[in-house]
């Protein structure tokens, strides 16, 4: 007889017996009187619990009348709950518009026009070099993006892709290619 087949002797030999297999599973009711002391654990706590060492009975020795009752119990289960949800859309974000779903009075649309005009121009200063300050294309392509939603609520839709664009640019040139790829595709 070889060593390797007699490898559970010689582990005997040299750690001594072993002891009963114990799983997690058959400690829990100690582990847990230890834990939160006792029966204390609530109303959860008068239900018996399973032990490892219960098991069930085989499913060939179940009568086939359970089992038709089962499956009629699984059909009304799945029959009433696949009728109460309810798909409302299959993307994150809502359906895309080419037209406006609100329309803009006209004294409306000149203030958000002047507001857009001025974002333009906050963003053209942004660009600008001077005396104690240097470009900033970050600051510059947040408010060609404002500016490009203002012209995007007042319908001006080529103003609003011109605006985009620039944005884009601004955010390319800081190699932020994530938010600058949102921009190229709205």
């Amino acid at each position: 007889m070889s060593y390797k087949s007699n490898a559970g002797s010689n582990r005997d030999s040299l750690f001594g017996s072993p002891k009963p297999k114990q799983t997690y599973k058959s400690n829990t009711s100690s582990n847990r009187d230890a834990l939160f002391g006792g029966n204390a654990g609530g109303a959860a706590s008068n239900r018996p619990r399973p032990t490892a060492t219960q098991t069930q009975a085989p499913p060939q020795t179940q009568t086939a009348s359970a089992a038709v009752e089962r499956a009629r119990s699984r059909q009304a289960t799945q029959s009433t709950t696949s009728t109460s949800f309810t798909i409302t859309s299959t993307s994150r974000h809502a359906p895309r518009t080419t037209k406006s779903l609100l329309t803009l009075l006209p004294h409306e649309k000149t203030l958000k026009m002047k507001e857009a005009e001025e974002c333009r121009k906050n963003a053209k200063n942004a660009m600008e070099k001077g005396l104690f300050s240097r470009p900033d294309p970050i600051r510059a392509g947040s408010y060609y993006r404002r500016a490009a939603e203002l012209y995007k609520q007042c319908g001006e839709n080529r103003l609003e892709r011109l605006h985009r664009i620039a944005s884009g640019d601004c955010q390319m040139s800081q190699y932020a290619y994530a938010t600058a790829a949102v921009e190229y595709m709205r």
